[in-house]
């Protein structure tokens, strides 16, 4: 029977699997591995385990595509980025492709989400109470 110590180490191994899985798919293949980034909501980081373990994973998996890897905790959410120079040709293609959707009529976009302002943290943005 496997000790402890091999049993985390394969749930180790099998996260960073995982997450580089998740980061390969994250990609465009026009950009050709760069502008990688992979976004882990509160309710994932939840399912996949200790955030230590999950932030050292992912960099172990960016390491993995050749990536600059850096992790981000930023409210309750784990953003993995790639951080490596941009070649030119990369930069000016994904520059085009920037300013081709944004210049394109609306009924073309099709349907565009954005996100609410973020709320303060301090409680100011809880609702006043209703009598």
């Amino acid at each position: 029977m496997p000790s402890k110590d091999e049993l985390a180490q394969r749930r180790y191994e099998h996260l960073v699997e995982h997450l580089a899985g998740l980061l390969r798919a994250s990609l465009k293949p026009e950009y050709e591995g760069y502008y990688g980034q992979l976004i882990l909501s509160a309710e994932r980081l939840e399912e996949l385990g200790a955030l230590d373990d999950i932030r050292r994973a992912a960099r172990e998996a960016g390491r993995i595509l050749g990536w600059k890897t850096t992790t981000k905790l930023v409210r309750g959410r784990l953003f993995v980025l790639d951080e490596r120079e941009v070649p030119q040709e990369i930069y000016l293609r994904a520059s085009d492709t920037a300013t081709a959707r944004s210049t394109q009529p609306q009924s073309k976009l099709g349907h565009v989400e954005t996100a609410a302002a973020p709320r303060p943290d301090d409680g100011s943005h809880q609702r006043p109470h209703r009598r």
